[in-house]
């Protein structure tokens, strides 16, 4: 019986570690992403002027000073007018 008492100590023990390890360890060798932002840095969001989306300002369309999420969008927006 204790031979099964030390085999579950250990293994208990080794999980115990590997999780500390784990945790310890940053952020990029544990798989986890700043989604999908390179370097990190803070991305400015803004309204989609014809839907009311929130897209990030790289992904915007801008016409004629305003900013549109799609090609549909700004369609839509440009037939109003």
């Amino acid at each position: 019986m204790s031979l099964i008492r030390l085999l579950t100590y250990f293994v208990v023990g080794y999980l115990f570690w590997k999780f500390l390890k784990w945790l310890v360890a940053p952020a990029k060798k544990r798989g986890d992403s700043s989604g999908g932002n390179p370097g990190g840095k803070a991305m400015l969001l803004i309204k989609c002027n014809a839907c009311g989306m929130f897209i990030t300002e790289s992904r915007a369309l801008m016409v004629r000073g305003r900013a549109y999420c799609s090609t549909a969008c700004a369609g839509t927006a440009a037939n109003r007018a």
